[in-house]
């Protein structure tokens, strides 16, 4: 059986968009699922708006999403070069063969003939189609007649439909005599994409082409490109398009679109996977939370949709908390270690302590944002109070005599929570108050805050000495 090789080749024009990182993880599930290989290829042949650094800002979204390539411009292969800047000797091989079989031809028609063409047929309503005067002609008696520099078209069938039998989609059906001669070579000599894509998946041995919707009005050129040439085709796999939740197309008015926003947000990279894989894929009945590997054995083309996908900002947030919460802890400190240290949160010397703080709070936040903004009273004094909590658990209610009371009791040992909760309820029933009548305020004493993880789980992480200091600045205060 034929290995199976599938590619995601995106342009390197911009940022990894969550619609190409959806393509990408498609692509990588597919060829895992089959035991086959995933190629990287960067399509990098617009020379005015292809960067380096949009290529490297691609690659290393991959690399954080945990989408990894068996052969690509980083890691090599067998089928190199993988960036199409690269291979222009291969594309000019290949269009000389099309111009020798008669089945492409020079064209020297100006832009501004094209222009006067289209507003013809446009003002006639009929579908445009370039008549090329040179068509025909033997292109040296052209050359010697004509000085410019010319286009390569690829002559186009005019009876018949190119039938595409689509992996998603089913049975599409294209009329030929509606399609335009494209062009194939520019007339500075470099490849269209039309031209080029099929080139390199014929020369890389892509056995089955996975992509955007958007690129399916391309397929029937792409097939006839095939046929002239002798070469046999992929299978095609059209996915659908990622839709805003009002069904109008995805900009950043509805959030973040790219993944490294994603990533500046707060979202880890397992959430952003997961929920990119159930954008327009159905594993099956309640299933939600998946791992990479769950995702990689249930995959099938047969189970994607041919309805456009509906980003839903609120649901990948809910799952993003659901992997903060059930993530082993030791994973996600490596995810936010780095920013931890920027942060002065994390150092060699409080790991475990840094550890035990994120194991609290963990299950309380929906992002790493989330996260980092609610700790930092385990690393520093409060500087502040809330407002309407010094107003409710400090002015109002004696305060200050609670804050006192609370005070007698940090000489508590061992000082674990267990201990400290039941000493709270003591001293409170003794004293004729309600226990939440000494735990609201202490918990503002101590974080600054009256929203936070169970106050005495707070009190055993902090210590007694730190509670102590703290309860005690919070006295003065009021004083």
């Amino acid at each position: 059986m034929q290995e199976v090789r599938v590619r995601f080749a995106p342009s390197p024009t911009g940022t990894l968009h969550i619609g190409g990182a959806r393509t990408a993880l498609f692509n990588l599930l597919f060829a895992r699922h089959n035991q086959g290989k995933l190629i990287l290829r960067l399509e990098d042949t617009d020379m005015e708006r292809s960067t380096l650094e949009s290529a490297q800002g691609i690659i290393e979204g991959l690399n954080w999403l945990g989408i990894d390539w068996d052969e690509g411009p980083d890691v090599g292969g067998s089928y190199g070069p993988y960036r199409q800047s690269e291979r222009l000797g291969i594309y000019q091989q290949y269009a000389k063969q099309l111009l020798d079989s008669g089945n492409a031809y020079y064209c020297y028609c100006s832009p501004e003939d094209i222009a006067l063409e289209r507003e013809e047929a446009k003002n006639n309503k009929t579908n445009y189609r370039h008549k090329c005067p040179y068509k025909n002609k033997n292109s040296d008696a052209i050359e010697a007649e004509i000085d410019g520099n010319p286009v390569l078209r690829f002559k186009m069938p005019t009876d018949g439909a190119v039938i595409i039998n689509d992996l998603v989609r089913g049975s599409v059906e294209f009329r030929n005599d509606l399609q335009d001669d494209i062009i194939i070579l520019k007339s500075d000599g470099w490849p269209t994409y039309n031209f080029a894509v099929v080139v390199d998946d014929h020369c890389m041995n892509i056995t089955h082409v996975i992509r955007a919707e958007e690129h399916l009005s391309n397929t029937p050129k792409q097939v006839h490109i095939y046929e002239a040439l002798g070469w046999s085709l992929p299978y095609f796999a059209h996915v659908s398009m990622i839709l805003a939740p009002d069904r109008s197309k995805l900009s950043k008015r509805h959030g973040a679109t790219s993944v490294q926003e994603f990533r500046n947000q707060g979202y880890l990279p397992q959430a952003l996977v997961n929920y990119l894989a159930l954008l327009g894929w159905s594993p099956g009945d309640d299933m939600d939370i998946l791992s990479l590997s769950k995702m990689i054995s249930l995959f099938d083309l047969n189970n994607v949709s041919k309805s456009a996908a509906i980003y839903d900002i609120e649901k990948l947030t809910w799952m993003n908390g659901n992997y903060i919460t059930e993530l082993d802890i030791e994973d996600l400190l490596s995810i936010i270690e780095v920013e931890a240290r920027d942060k002065q949160f994390l150092s060699d010397d409080n790991r475990d302590y840094f550890a035990k703080v994120i194991s609290l709070v963990r299950s309380r936040v929906k992002t790493i944002d989330e996260l980092f903004a609610s700790i930092d009273y385990f690393f520093i004094s409060p500087s502040t109070y809330d407002e309407k909590g010094v107003e409710k658990y400090f002015y109002k209610n004696n305060g200050l005599e609670k804050l006192q009371i609370v005070a007698s009791l940090m000489k508590i040992s061992p000082f674990k929570t267990e201990k400290i909760e039941d000493a709270f309820r003591s001293k409170a029933d003794e004293m004729g108050y309600k226990a939440a009548e000494l735990i609201h305020p202490t918990r503002l004493a101590l974080s600054g805050r009256t929203n936070t993880p169970g106050l005495f789980e707070i009190m055993e992480l902090l210590g007694p000495q730190v509670c102590r200091e703290r309860i005690k600045l919070a006295i003065n205060f009021l004083k």
